[in-house]
């Protein structure tokens, strides 16, 4: 088994090492020219329609950890955030728009089986009116 070891080029020395920052990753976080390779762009797609990693990462036909190891470069971290965000915020709407559905067939459905308790219910909204604008 041949592996050959990976050059990592250290700042400092003894217990301040700190790995240096590669040359070919965006190291600022407000780095707006990072390229994402095709795989990120279809995990950004599945992100979008699905809320998590190991779903969307399954969807792309990405492995779980590539997608950990992306999420930790700062260019790249704030973008699934945005699809997330995106996903979310389309969520919602549907939400809503079932919720107003479903409260409008509610509605419909009571003026229909309920007529004599419309009536009833009318009539008690006249009379609350009347009071309180003094008539008879």
């Amino acid at each position: 088994m041949n592996i050959a070891k990976r050059q990592v080029n250290v700042v400092g020395t003894g217990a301040d090492a700190v790995p240096a920052a590669r040359p070919d990753r965006a190291t600022d976080a407000t780095e707006t020219r990072y390229k994402l390779t095709s795989k990120q762009e279809q995990f950004l797609a599945a992100c979008r329609k699905t809320p998590t990693v190991a779903r969307a990462a399954r969807l792309a036909g990405v492995n779980q950890t590539s997608v950990y190891r992306w999420l930790s470069d700062p260019a790249f971290a704030a973008r699934p955030d945005a699809a997330l965000d995106e996903f979310f915020r389309a969520h919602r709407a549907k939400v809503f728009a079932a919720e107003a559905a479903r409260a409008a067939w509610r509605a419909k459905r009571e003026w229909a089986r309920r007529p004599m308790r419309r009536f009833y219910l009318a009539r008690a909204q006249a009379a609350k009116l009347r009071r309180r604008l003094g008539l008879p």
